[in-house]
C-alpha cells in the first residue's frame, strides 16, 4: 500500500476512510460462527477442528478483506494494488485447502512435480506457484519500503500489518509441529501436539482479523493526511 505522504495520484483520500466498521463486522462474523457451532455441538474444542468454524470463518474473512479494500479504495485495489486482492484470495483458497483438494498432491509439495501426477496437474501447480511468486515479488518491490517507512513514522496500520505477518509466521511454524519434528527424533506428546494445532487455528484467525484492521487503519490514515477539500 502506498505511503501516506507520497505525492502521486494514490495519495488522494479514500472512500469511508475514517471508519473501523469493516473490522467490527468481521468480529461479529467470527462471533456468529463460534456461537452457532458451540450451540449445536460439543464445546470449544470443535471450533478448531479441520474444516471447523474457525477455519471456515478465516476463509470467509479473507474474501471479506478483499471486498473491504475494494470498498475503501477501488482505484487502488483494482489498479496498482491488485496484488493485495490476489493475496487475500490466495489466503482464502488456502484456508479452504484448495491447494490440495483437486490435485494428486499439494501444489507446494515437491512430490506433485517429481512423481507420477498427470502433466496437466503439474502445469496447473506451476501456474499457481508463478502467481504466488508474482504477488510476493510485487509486494516486496512496491510496498516493503513504504511499510518500513510507515513503521518508522509510527503509523498504527503498519504495526497492525506487522502483527498480522508475525502471526502468519508463527502459525505456519507450529502447523503440523509433531509431523515436522518426527524425522528429527523429537516426539511431541498428544496433548501438546493437539494444543499447538488449536493455537495455529486461532493464530490464523488473528492473522486475517489484523489484516482487516490494517486495511481500515490505512484508510483512516490516508484521509487524515489528505483531508477532503
Amino acid at each position: 500500500m502506498a505511503t501516506l505522504n507520497d505525492h502521486s495520484s494514490l495519495s488522494q483520500p479514500v472512500r469511508g476512510g475514517g471508519t473501523l466498521l469493516p473490522f467490527w463486522i468481521a468480529g461479529l462474523i467470527v462471533a456468529a460462527f463460534l456461537s452457532f457451532d458451540i450451540g449445536l455441538s460439543h464445546g470449544l474444542e470443535t471450533v478448531t477442528s479441520e474444516g471447523g468454524p474457525i477455519e471456515t470463518a478465516s476463509a470467509l474473512l479473507w474474501g471479506y478483506a478483499a471486498l473491504s479494500l475494494i470498498w475503501f479504495a477501488p482505484g487502488i485495489a483494482l489498479g496498482r494494488g491488485w496484488h493485495f486482492i490476489m493475496l487475500f484470495l490466495l489466503f482464502a483458497a488456502r484456508e479452504l485447502d484448495m491447494d490440495k483438494a483437486y490435485l494428486s498432491d499439494g501444489i507446494l509439495k515437491a512430490r506433485l512435480y517429481s512423481g507420477d501426477a498427470p502433466l496437466g496437474e503439474k502445469l496447473i501447480g506451476l501456474m499457481v506457484i508463478t502467481l504466488i511468486l508474482s504477488v510476493v515479488i510485487r509486494m516486496l518491490r512496491e510496498n516493503l519500503g513504504d511499510w518500513l517507512s510507515a513503521l518508522r513514522q509510527g503509523s498504527i496500520w503498519a504495526f497492525a500489518a506487522g502483527g498480522a505477518l508475525l502471526l502468519a509466521i508463527v502459525s505456519k511454524t507450529i502447523d503440523g509441529a509433531g509431523r515436522k519434528l518426527a524425522p528429527l527424533g523429537i516426539e511431541l506428546n498428544h496433548t501438546l501436539d493437539k494444543g499447538l494445532g488449536m493455537a495455529e487455528e486461532w493464530m490464523e484467525l488473528g492473522f486475517v482479523l489484523l489484516a482487516i484492521l490494517a486495511v481500515c487503519l490505512w484508510a483512516r490514515g490516508r484521509n487524515e493526511f489528505n483531508p477532503t477539500p
